[in-house]
């Protein structure tokens, strides 16, 4: 199924050009659709550039979509893979200034969130599980609160309209409630489960909690 060629925008050049396949490796969770990461090389520059492209009815790629060199800083890889890529999508429609489309995708990411924590009820209810549960802080839930009714705005037609400064703050604040979710908060158990393990053990002398003590011998002049 794979291709010699591929219809793409070099990242480099930023020329649609038919880039030559170099290897593709096949990637696939155990949810949503199948996809495969291409090693591509521009035809016009020559530059290397990776894509990515889900599989459709099991015989069609789709639409590649810049993976790398990206100018925007890659998300840890603690991120669940469909979440990063739902932001990874909302990223690109900001840059080609689809800020309305910037704002859904964003509420898609937040909903990602939810689902990935099992947290239940409607969207604003699923937020104030996540927060009930320790899962956020109050300030994030303020924050998973205003992204989610801006990309309500955007859904809705005649709803107001999404400016380049809503969307940009909205991917801001996004990838912090990522990061905080997802990295933050493992790292920062890490870090207690691995001072609770260095703590050395009592001395027998000590149980009782008092301090050790030590007797001085007499001072030599």
């Amino acid at each position: 199924m794979s291709l010699p060629f591929l219809m793409a925008i070099c990242p480099t050049c930023q020329r649609p050009v038919a880039a030559m396949e170099d290897r593709s490796v096949s990637y696939y969770d155990g949810e949503g659709l199948p996809c495969r990461f291409t090693l591509m090389c521009c035809s016009a520059c020559p530059q290397a550039f990776v894509v990515l492209q889900e599989l459709y009815a099991g015989q069609h790629w789709g639409q590649p979509e810049l993976m790398w060199p990206s100018a925007t800083k890659a998300l840890n890889q603690a991120i669940p893979f469909k979440i990063r890529k739902e932001l990874s999508e909302a990223t690109q429609c900001f840059k080609a200034g689809q800020y309305t489309a910037t704002a859904v995708m964003v509420r898609r990411v937040i909903e990602g969130v939810c689902r990935s924590h099992n947290a239940t009820g409607t969207p604003f209810k699923a937020l104030d599980d996540l927060y009930e549960r320790g899962l956020i802080d109050k300030r994030l839930l303020e924050w998973a609160h205003g992204l989610r009714a801006l990309g309500n705005d955007g859904a809705h037609f005649g709803g107001k309209p999404i400016t380049r400064q809503d969307a940009e703050d909205a991917l801001t604040l996004a990838e912090a409630v990522l990061n905080y979710t997802y990295v933050f908060t493992r790292q920062y158990e890490e870090f207690k489960q691995r001072r609770a393990e260095s703590v050395p053990p009592s001395d027998e002398g000590t149980s009782n909690g008092s301090a050790p003590t030590c007797e001085l011998g007499p001072v030599s002049e």
